[in-house]
């Protein structure tokens, strides 16, 4: 490689870059190739912050976020969201206020922030453009 002998290191390299490109042709999140690339630079004790370590993996990193960025993942499964909600409902007035801006802030990926400032106005109904019919 580059007129230089072929180390351990440059094989590791050689065989993640691979990895990585399997990892993006499956449709796998750029997450899981970030977690392989820096688990491997962590459990094999390389450097962390030079460009040396792991170039070419680096680069097929790279190369995937341009590509593709990443998608939007949720804080946690819709199922989840539910039962704290559920539990949330069950403390009063104020716990069923906060399970309703819980599952609006998940389901509309807004921040509780943002929840917090929605008004009446803000809020209009669904209608069902073929036949002027609501949804609700």
């Amino acid at each position: 490689m580059h007129g230089r002998p072929v180390t351990s290191h440059d094989l590791v390299d050689r065989a993640m870059e691979d990895y990585l490109d399997d990892l993006y042709f499956n449709g796998r999140a750029l997450a899981e190739g970030r977690y392989a690339v820096h688990g491997t630079i962590h459990c094999l004790r390389y450097p962390r912050r030079t460009p040396t370590t792991l170039p070419l993996s680096r680069d097929a990193l790279a190369g995937w976020g341009q590509a593709g960025p990443e998608r939007v993942r949720d804080p946690l499964p819709w199922e989840t969201a539910v039962l704290i909600a559920d539990r949330m409902l069950q403390q009063g007035p104020q716990g069923q206020a906060a399970a309703g801006a819980l599952v609006t802030s998940f389901d509309g990926y807004l921040r509780p922030s943002s929840v917090l400032r929605i008004t009446g106005g803000d809020v209009h109904v669904a209608w069902t453009w073929w036949a002027g019919d609501t949804l609700a």
